[in-house]
């Protein structure tokens, strides 16, 4: 994944909710070890989040590669929604849709052993999208799927989901202050030894 030309990037999807002219929904469930890489807007309203698995960067070929990637995408059109650096053949994957509760879901990866690695669908007047850079099971998918909900809705104390990691500004202390701190206090003399 990467940053498209003239997106807007931001701390997390709190911040991004505040300026899309539509109520956002985000996922209330990612995979297990997941956190929240970046959200951001491309230049059609549409939201994304990369989510990563921290810790599991690998090499190849001698460069720093991520394999371990989420990508949710929310804005008014599927043909918007849908990643277009992402091109199902070639990643050997298969384009599939099946009837859904309110409309089509448009899958692509493998059918035959049941492995996504995109899933898109509409609701509500929304299109979303759901991109697993490695292949996940079809169930896993859709599970995430019916679990995109209102923000208002998540914990936002769920860092991991939201972004928006808190930070504690940092005060420059004194010199008073710094010496406090390293003294050590002394026990009242009780006269008995």
């Amino acid at each position: 994944m990467k940053t498209q030309e003239g997106a807007r990037n931001w701390k997390g999807i709190v911040e991004a909710a505040q300026q899309l002219p539509y109520e956002v929904k985000a996922p209330s469930y990612i995979p297990y070890g997941y956190q929240l890489y970046t959200a951001r807007q491309d230049q059609n309203d549409v939201l994304e989040v990369v989510y990563y698995k921290k810790g599991v960067t690998i090499y190849r070929d001698g460069k720093k590669y991520i394999d371990s990637i989420m990508a949710y995408r929310m804005g008014y059109s599927l043909d918007t929604v849908r990643d277009t650096p992402y091109v199902p053949s070639e990643y050997g994957d298969l384009e599939w849709s099946k009837p859904g509760d309110s409309s089509e879901v448009y899958y692509t990866g493998n059918p035959e052993t049941h492995m996504v690695r995109s899933i898109s669908w509409t609701k509500d007047g929304m299109a979303y999208s759901l991109f697993f850079l490695e292949r996940m099971k079809e169930a896993d998918a859709e599970f995430y799927k019916e679990h995109v909900v209102p923000l208002k809705s998540i914990d936002s104390s769920r860092y991991e989901l939201v972004g928006n990691y808190p930070t504690t500004p940092i005060k420059p202390k004194t010199i008073e202050e710094m010496k406090q701190e390293h003294v050590v206090p002394m026990k009242a003399k009780t006269g008995v030894f």
